[in-house]
């Protein structure tokens, strides 16, 4: 029989440095759980953060520049007042060992995955996507460069990044190890890793398949005093990560008048074939197979027309809502979209099922939606997010607080 031992030797270990994976697992194992917000986190993630806003070479990576935003000192500190123990005297604690994989589809998400674990106490073990990135291999860079400051000493055994490909056996001994298990990269993904039992007493976050949509009022839409600028909002929700992150909008809906719907949507189209002209290189020549033949069967499943703005870079397909569902069809990104309207929110109510997470609107004001989210006329939308916000990560993702999910709290009634 395989010891654990051999098993983890075959594990290509990418942080921290080193040979011995089995030992480096072993001591991360060993190391003690932290209080939340502890200042040797805290100092780690505030030196990341500002190694990608000043180091110029992440400045071609704009989504890493925006984490670096987002995990500032002032940021993450302020995270802190968001996790108050529910009882009396109680106390907030890491939950232990938390095993993360990551998805191949957005590669940032293992980091805030991390860091936000790192926060809450824990100590991690990330299992990264095999797939190449030159985002991925720059941050681990710097974290290598961070890690080797005697400042952050402290932080070197409670991070443990691996890569290894598909192996049961791994898994499964891996899964043994944690009190926390955060699971990535869609139905799939979670389905392949459940087959790994958990100890009792563990936790299992999984972040399924999920999808996201746009609501626009077009009256406000064409009033608006730079609809150039909207446009450009809209394409970064839409193109980043090719479209498949699970935040990036596949389906606009415009509110208002059928007229009035089109003239905003001829104009949003117009102003985004515009703005997408940077990621024209990212489509390859399979992208446009997959566009037309998605074409093609949305014409024939739900009656689909292309709108005249259609090019290879933008790809509008006009279907009325009714024939609309999103979680039938495997959508195939690189800036395709469902267009339809409606001429009141609550029509809406059939896309609004369980997989919906992020709407990203413009137009329709807060209390609209609260009004409309509390009659209970809908079971999904976990996000909803002004146009240009689709892809910022929060510390409440798919409904779950991160930070709570991620901790545990002790009652203390002595």
């Amino acid at each position: 029989m395989t010891s654990e031992t051999d098993l983890f030797s075959t594990v290509d270990l990418v942080l921290p440095n080193g040979t011995d994976c089995g030992g480096v697992i072993a001591d991360a194992v060993a190391a003690p759980t932290w209080p939340p917000f502890s200042q040797g986190a805290v100092d780690f993630i505030s030196a990341l953060s500002n190694l990608l806003l000043k180091d110029p070479r992440f400045r071609q990576h704009p989504e890493l520049v925006a984490f670096g935003y987002q995990m500032r000192r002032k940021a993450v500190e302020a995270l802190a007042p968001s996790l108050p123990p529910a009882s009396a005297g109680g106390l907030i604690r890491g939950r232990g060992l938390a095993l993360h994989f990551a998805p191949s589809n957005v590669d940032t998400i293992f980091l805030y995955s991390l860091l936000l674990s790192l926060l809450a106490g824990n100590v991690s073990i990330v299992r990264l996507s095999n797939k190449k990135s030159e985002q991925v291999d720059l941050v681990i860079d710097a974290m290598r460069s961070l890690c080797a400051r005697p400042e952050h000493a402290s932080i070197r055994n409670r991070m443990v990044l691996i890569r290894y490909p598909h192996d049961q056996r791994l898994t499964d001994a891996l899964t043994a190890l944690c009190d926390l298990r955060v699971v990535w990269g869609g139905d799939t993904g979670v389905s392949a890793i459940r087959q790994s039992p958990l100890p009792y007493l563990a936790r299992d976050i999984v972040f399924p398949d999920r999808w996201s949509m746009a609501v626009i009022d077009a009256a406000a839409f064409l009033s608006a005093p730079d609809i150039s600028e909207l446009a450009r909002l809209f394409v970064n929700d839409a193109y980043w990560f090719g479209q498949m992150a699970c935040s990036s909008p596949r389906i606009i809906v415009w509110r208002g008048e059928e007229a009035v719907c089109a003239t905003a949507a001829d104009s949003m189209f117009r102003e985004m074939l515009k703005h997408a002209q940077p990621f024209a290189g990212d489509l390859k020549s399979i992208d446009f197979v997959n566009k037309r033949v998605f074409e093609d069967s949305a014409a024939i499943d739900l009656g689909a027309k292309l709108h005249p703005a259609t090019t290879n870079l933008v790809s509008v397909l006009e279907v009325t809502l009714d024939r609309m569902d999103p979680s039938g069809y495997d959508h195939v990104g690189g800036g395709t979209f469902l267009n339809g309207h409606i001429l009141d929110l609550r029509e809406t109510a059939k896309l609004m099922h369980r997989k919906l997470q992020t709407v990203v609107t413009y137009g329709i004001p807060a209390s609209e939606w609260r009004e409309y989210l509390a009659s209970g006329a809908i079971a999904g939308v976990d996000r909803i997010v002004p146009l240009g916000a689709a892809l910022d990560f929060a510390a409440v993702w798919d409904g779950m607080s991160l930070m709570r999910e991620f901790t545990r709290e002790t009652t203390i009634g002595v």
